[in-house]
């Protein structure tokens, strides 16, 4: 992938520098992990070398109202909830840092680990994207947040219990290479972001952070988790239930298939998840799946 590094413009005399890093979540009826987010993001080392970014999906729960209690966060407002992959993709072109955070409001980041994770970015070209570890709130236990790089048999699996096999790779050293990790806490480069064109919209919801995952492959640069740089994850009271969420992880994995193995490949997962509705009389999946419809504001209410 070539660099498509942007010249910096100089700024005058009266003028604010840009920031580096701009910390952005997608954020769906979630305003107490919000406020707790970005509450955590406000007391981090470094708070004036990044910005707040808060894409909202339509949320009716107060959500979209954030910066009217933090006057240092901006938030972009979407009308209907038009899935993840066209949220990150606006709010991405918006950013004004030349590092992108893709943060999910239920992780509330350690007061050093977006500093941690911003220097590993800048002493490394080799690295294009940077992961704090996550830990479970409750537990303290390490949160699954790295996968092998999808597969058929593992996209399966994941569509049907809404879960990814996990690495197995160990937390005990300094920096980790991973093969795949989520985007509940992700930094990237924005402009390997904008060289892979930003992120393919046949996505929905789900899968951006695969493609993510296969484009940094593809480009032989490495994802790392900097064990130093930490996260608590604090899992959902209730995770949003529905089926056209759950077609939408069939269609996208699907797409990814597509891309990446030939048509034939996603058209036969797809078939299989048809098939597989058809068979066990899940016709309110059933119809998604047969109109393959994804998660693009289109779709109605969740």
């Amino acid at each position: 992938m070539p660099d498509q590094d942007q010249p910096t413009q100089p700024t005058g005399p009266n003028e604010p520098t840009p920031p580096r890093v701009t910390a952005l979540i997608v954020s769906y009826n979630s305003l107490a992990a919000l406020r707790r987010s970005i509450g955590a993001l406000r007391c981090s080392q470094a708070r004036e070398l990044f910005e707040i970014l808060v894409v909202d999906l339509g949320s009716q729960d107060g959500s979209a109202r954030i910066d009217s209690e933090f006057e240092d966060v901006t938030v972009l407002r979407l009308p209907k909830h038009f899935g993840a992959t066209k949220a990150m993709n606006i709010a991405t072109r918006t950013a004004m840092g030349d590092l992108i955070l893709y943060l999910d409001p239920q992780v509330e980041l350690r007061p050093d680990a977006l500093a941690r994770m911003m220097k590993r970015l800048d002493e490394d070209d080799e690295v294009a994207a940077v992961v704090p570890l996550l830990e479970d709130a409750q537990s303290g236990v390490a949160e699954p947040q790295v996968y092998p790089l999808p597969t058929r048999e593992t996209l399966a699996q994941a569509c049907t219990t809404g879960k990814m096999p996990v690495s197995a790779s160990r937390m005990d050293a300094d920096a980790v290479p991973v093969e795949y990790a989520s985007r509940s806490a992700i930094m990237v480069r924005k402009v390997f972001v904008q060289g892979m064109n930003y992120f393919d919209e046949r996505y929905g919801h789900y899968w951006a952070d695969a493609e993510l995952a296969f484009q940094i492959q593809k480009a032989a640069k490495k994802t790392i988790v900097l064990t130093a740089a930490k996260g608590i994850w604090h899992a959902p009271a209730s995770e949003l239930v529905s089926k056209k969420l759950d077609a939408d992880r069939w269609v996208g994995a699907s797409a990814y298939l597509s891309k990446h193995q030939g048509f034939g490949a996603g058209l036969g997962f797809m078939f299989s998840a048809i098939l597989k509705a058809l068979f066990t009389f899940n016709f309110g999946l059933l119809v998604p799946l047969v109109s393959q419809q994804k998660v693009d504001g289109n779709q109605g209410p969740l």
